[in-house]
């Protein structure tokens, strides 16, 4: 491999490396270029460069023209370090390590989220390379929004063409006239395109997610976009900033619905319980694979850390890094992992045939094997899933299927941490349960939910950001936050069990639309749906406190009365006290940590003081000017 120095790489450069890979009928898949020279040793932490081609270049490139891939760097063991001796792939040695997940002074992960893009190029003269040319260039990126590096993206039924300004153009470049492309062009080029993509600075962004971590799902805006250069060529780019930590663009718990139905119940007991989870696909684009990775972290939503922790989006069986981790979830393409590699796996979802399978017996490479045997089925996570299920059927979208797991797993997590006497921080994310509701959740599962290493990291993560966030604030909001604690749990958002909710028929999503009309008990009726199962990027993660809508009615009733009070006192007290642009920005992050959407409140009180009101809007049109202002320094 070679590459060329550039003195300095600053530890804060979004995009530090960049790497050309190309298959060689000689050394087989090879990483040929690194630019900048040391990026890779500054930001990586590995022993063996080696295996990072096989990555790029994944099982059976040569049958498509193109495909991407994503690959993370940087990956912490959980408790456990397992190498793979050279002389015997089927044996394993364990030593024990403790290492803890960090994160950079700048506010991003210590993660390098790799993306790739891989042409193969049929030339049928050419005996040599069996006639194909393989060629794959990888991004390698310091957040999470590694999607932004592509432009468009054009899917047909059975094959990928991607219309890239940076990548693309300079993947053609790299095929040249010749297979035997000058070195010189080939660094010339890899610098042309990591000078273009790191022009792309959303460090703002990542600042003010960090500062504020609450205020996303408040936001009007929910794109922000900037722009760069490449090839003289202005390129616009637009980044959502709802993203959660555990979500990139292109997860779907659509996708897996539709493709899996009702064993997906399986697949999220399986999360819960921290068992050791496989996406197989085999003949299908490598972006499928790894797409259903993405889109399993978000079921077991609130729980966070799984996309950095557990999802492998794409393994290659020639190295095995994922053994290190407990409970991971990850995509593979050789259908060998189904029958012969029942060792590694407990569950097996097989995208092509549509499987769920259980692996009742795991073999010796079981060191993080999960709590015990699968959890059998239970009256309410039958009901659960089937209500899904009548979603899918009845055309509701992304934000109804995130937020119908997201209060199921927060159930399973409130009664297991109670029979268990366990400390449990949900934040605001909690349900109200009634005794009778509690004694029907399926008790083996939460036991085994709330005893697994992702539910104490999260726990204790979260009880650090909030212990943060409200040593931060001064002593006027500290009482604001505990009147916006007091009224979300009197009067939490009102929700119902039918399939057709009315925000699941009112969001947009998926190439779908949907629209709905609400009646006075919170149903509704409505068309439209996913479609392709991937969400509107600018609704992808408004699921975040995404609750159905509040409705109001003409009967009057002293609860109603009540809760119509203290919404217009907590309103009052929320305008008198936006006082300076530090305090509104507080303010909101208060308001998503305490799931208030009072804007939608607000909207559909038939009652609330028309002044009041105004004076609301205006200081949410007041907060987006000051995150876009923020945004734009």
């Amino acid at each position: 491999m070679t590459s060329t120095k550039v003195p300095d790489v600053p530890a804060s450069t979004m995009v530090p490396f960049i790497l050309f890979a190309e298959f060689d009928i000689h050394e087989g898949n090879v990483v040929k270029h690194c630019y900048p020279e040391g990026a890779l040793k500054q930001f990586v932490d590995m022993d063996d460069f080696g295996c990072l081609a096989d990555y790029m270049i994944p099982d059976g490139a040569q049958r498509l023209e193109f495909d991407h891939t994503t690959f993370m760097l940087n990956r912490k063991a959980t408790d456990t370090k397992i190498t793979l001796r050279e002389d015997d792939w089927e044996d394993v040695q364990a030593t024990y390590i403790k290492e803890e997940k960090k994160k950079d002074s700048d506010g991003s992960s210590s993660t390098i989220f790799c993306y790739n893009l891989m042409h193969t190029k049929t030339e049928k003269q050419n005996i040599e390379n069996r006639g194909s040319r393989i060629k794959a260039i990888a991004l390698g990126v310091r957040h999470q929004y590694f999607h932004v590096y592509k432009e468009q993206e054009q899917e047909q039924e059975q094959e990928q063409e991607q219309e890239q300004p940076f990548m693309w153009s300079t993947l053609l470049k790299l095929f040249g006239s010749s297979s035997d492309l000058s070195s010189v062009f080939v660094v010339q080029y890899l610098q042309e395109l990591w000078t273009s993509v790191n022009a792309i600075n959303i460090q703002q962004l990542l600042d003010l997610k960090r500062q504020y971590p609450f205020i996303w799902p408040c936001n009007g805006t929910q794109n922000w976009t900037c722009t760069s250069s490449f090839l003289d060529q202005n390129i616009s780019v637009s980044v959502p900033m709802n993203l959660l930590d555990d979500e990139v663009s292109e997860a779907s718990i659509d996708l897996i619905l539709r493709t899996f139905k009702e064993k997906t119940l399986t697949i999220f007991n399986a999360i819960l319980t921290e068992k050791r989870i496989m996406f197989l696909g085999y003949g299908i684009p490598t972006w499928i694979i790894c797409r259903f990775v993405f889109s399993a972290c978000l079921l077991a939503y609130p729980i966070k850390g799984l996309l950095e922790y557990n999802a492998y989006p794409y393994a290659n069986l020639g190295s095995f890094d994922f053994l290190n981790s407990r409970g991971y979830i990850v995509g593979v393409s050789n259908p060998f992992i189904k029958e012969k590699g029942k060792m590694y796996w407990d569950v097996l979802c097989d995208i092509n045939t549509a499987e769920v399978i259980n692996n009742d017996q795991p073999g010796r490479f079981s060191v993080f094997s999960s709590l015990g045997s699968g959890i059998p089925n239970h009256a309410t996570d039958n009901a659960f899933i089937a209500n899904v299920m009548k979603g899918v059927k009845e055309g509701a979208t992304e934000p109804w299927f995130r937020n119908q797991f997201q209060r199921h797993t927060t159930k399973i997590l409130q009664v297991g941490a109670e029979m268990n006497n366990l400390p449990i921080n949900l934040g605001n994310n909690t349900v109200n349960m009634t005794p009778k509701e509690k004694s029907q959740i399926n008790s083996l599962l939460a036991t085994k939910a709330v005893n697994t290493t992702a539910f104490t990291r999260w726990q204790a993560e979260n009880a650090k950001t909030l212990e943060i966030l409200s040593s931060s604030l001064p002593d006027a909001l500290q009482q604001l936050s505990a009147d916006m604690k007091a009224f979300s749990y009197k009067f939490p958002s009102k929700t119902t069990s039918s399939a057709t909710n009315t925000e699941a028929q009112s969001t947009s999503g998926g190439g779908g639309t949907g629209t709905g009309t609400g009646t006075g008990t919170g149903t509704g009726t409505g068309s439209g749906g996913p479609g392709s199962g991937q969400p509107a990027a600018s609704s992808l993660s408004s699921y975040f406190f995404s609750f159905a809508p509040f409705t109001y009615t003409n009967t009057s009733s002293s609860n109603e009365e009540k809760e119509q009070k203290d919404l217009i006192d907590l309103t009052l007290l929320i305008v008198t006290q936006a006082v300076t642009d530090e305090n509104v920005l507080q303010i909101f992050s208060l308001l998503g940590q305490h799931q208030l959407y009072l804007k939608e409140r607000i909207l559909r009180s038939w009652t609330f003081p028309e002044a009041l009101k105004k004076s609301f809007l205006d200081l949410v049109e007041r907060f987006t000017c000051i995150v876009n202002k923020n945004l734009s320094h």
